[in-house]
This record gives structure tokens, C-alpha cells and sequence, in this order.
């Protein structure tokens, strides 16, 4: 489905990895992204809550206004 105005983007990663080493290029993936699409609001969906924590506190260091739930 696609809706006006709404962008989707995706990138697969490795799975199950979840050491520092991986989770740093999840975020330089993430960041790349966000930094290169002009955006309002976005949603990022995590596997773990410990990853959306994680996830949560590198994004608010990085100049961005995140949260998790």
C-alpha cells in the first residue's frame, strides 16, 4: 500500500548479531538515512526493546528528538 506523502524505506540487515559492533552499523545505516531524507516524523521499528532503548539514547545524542514505546 502506498499513501501520498508517506516515504518507506528499508535496508536489511544481519540478524540475531546484537553485539556493539553490530548494533554501531545499524546506526550509521540509520543515520545515513535520516540524514539524507527530508523528513517531519518517522517511525523506526525495532525487534527488542533493549534495542529501541538503545536505539532511543544514541538518536537523542545525535541531535534527534526520539522516543520508544
Amino acid at each position: 500500500v502506498t499513501l501520498c506523502g508517506v516515504a518507506h524505506y528499508y535496508q536489511r540487515l544481519p540478524r540475531g548479531d546484537t553485539s556493539a559492533h553490530q548494533r554501531a552499523a545499524w546506526l550509521v545505516v540509520l543515520r545515513r538515512v535520516l540524514s539524507r531524507v527530508l523528513f517531519n516524523q518517522a517511525v523506526v521499528f525495532c525487534n527488542r526493546k533493549q534495542d529501541a532503548q538503545w536505539l532511543k539514547k544514541q538518536l537523542v545524542g545525535a541531535g534527534f528528538a526520539a522516543a520508544y514505546m
